[in-house]
């Protein structure tokens, strides 16, 4: 397996709420950010499958190997070799996708592989997996 390092994998924020304090924010020069929480690397690889099978052309699997040394198409996972077979995802090029019937099932998917993905890959910086 992978035992990911501890290292900078991005933030998630979210926005003020309220219409009157994000317009003041923003007339001042401020982004309106309410706050936000730092990713770990587990997360920022499921919000990577997340976003990357949820966008037209796809997951990067090469970019997504690149950055979490795990390669989707290497993991000989039941769901993803019957989605695939069944037509539900598709592989174009280096990019790995909903298919048209596979769109009204990807949040299924994302968790099948999400959970594929977390039973191969040790995320404790420690080592303790």
């Amino acid at each position: 397996g992978f035992t990911a390092e501890e290292g900078d994998w991005g933030r998630r924020w979210w926005n003020v709420k309220r219409p009157g304090p994000y317009i003041a924010s923003t007339r001042s020069g401020q982004l309106p950010e309410e706050d936000h929480e730092v990713l770990t690397a587990n997360q920022a690889a499921d919000e990577s499958l997340m976003l990357g099978l949820r966008r037209s052309e796809g997951l990067d699997v090469a970019r997504f190997q690149r950055r979490f040394g795990a390669d989707p198409m290497d993991w000989e996972d039941p769901s993803l070799d019957s989605a695939l077979r069944d037509g539900l995802l598709q592989l174009k090029g280096n990019h790995l996708s909903a298919s048209k019937d596979g769109v009204i099932i990807v949040d299924y998917l994302i968790s099948r592989l999400a959970a594929s993905l977390d039973s191969r890959v040790c995320w404790d910086t420690l080592g303790r997996c």
